[in-house]
């Protein structure tokens, strides 16, 4: 019996052509995908990153045009950062020439001013220095600025232990109306919403010299402000205490905003 020839089909058997030009396309997509990533703003692309981990919060990632024309991802400024108000504190101190006596630190979460022995009040007095109302008055505007971004703004007063004169002033109290004068004046002139502010005095206790002269007196008798963020977080129990129960030492501080 004669063999039946085979009829060709009508790919001309060449289907393997569709599959492997598929395969190709593919690979073309995925090289230019990641050639795209590569190219990307590092900053940007952890803004994005957060804006799907913190899909509870207001971040935003919207494009905006470059200037070249080309629309490029940019993120708003993001709620809560604090950076920009540490940097107008900063250069409000260096402007007003009262820089030997404002300690000072901040980050996007925090900012920490200290107010060093009678910037602010005269010796035994809760009244605001007139001399030095500007420069209180510039920190406040700052922070009024940034009110949206700030969890809490709390104030704490300082005073020196001295057994050696006759007419003894509670330090508990003076200190607490210290911190009160601040408030007051961030709640009454600035506008500050109240809810945000606290104040406590917590007289000679929390000292950061030794009171034995006048010298390390000098430097106890202090005004502190600690602003916080709203998006500030911290799981670590003794760090938060310390936050809150006025050991604010500055190299804490200065430790904790390097980690």
């Amino acid at each position: 019996m004669a063999r039946q020839k085979r009829k060709p089909s009508d790919g001309g058997g060449n289907e393997w052509l569709n599959t492997y030009a598929d395969m190709v396309t593919l690979l073309l997509c995925f090289f230019i995908l990641l050639f795209t990533m590569s190219s990307v703003d590092a900053e940007k692309w952890q803004a994005l990153l957060r804006t799907f981990q913190n899909s509870g919060e207001t971040n935003q990632v919207v494009v905006v045009p470059g200037d070249d024309g080309d629309e490029k991802a940019g993120n708003t400024e993001t709620p809560g950062d604090l950076t920009f108000l540490k940097e107008e504190i900063e250069k409000t101190i260096l402007e007003s020439g009262f820089e030997g006596d404002v300690e000072f630190v901040g980050n996007e979460s925090i900012v920490f001013i200290r107010f060093s022995n009678n910037l602010l009040f005269d010796g035994d007095s809760a009244v605001l220095k007139s001399n030095t109302i500007n420069f209180l008055n510039a920190i406040g505007t700052s922070f009024k600025a940034y009110e949206d971004d700030i969890l809490f703004i709390r104030i704490n007063g300082h005073t020196a232990e001295v057994s050696d004169r006759l007419n003894v002033v509670s330090d508990r109290r003076l200190s607490t109306d210290r911190a009160n004068a601040v408030l007051m004046y961030l709640e009454d002139i600035k506008q500050i919403e109240p809810r945000k502010l606290i104040a406590m005095g917590y007289g000679k206790n929390y000292p950061l010299a030794p009171n034995v002269d006048e010298v390390g007196r000098a430097r106890n008798r202090r005004v502190e402000i600690l602003v916080m963020s709203i998006d500030f977080e911290n799981n670590e129990e003794s760090n938060l205490f310390q936050i809150l129960s006025g050991e604010f030492d500055i190299n804490y501080y200065n430790q904790f905003l390097n980690e």
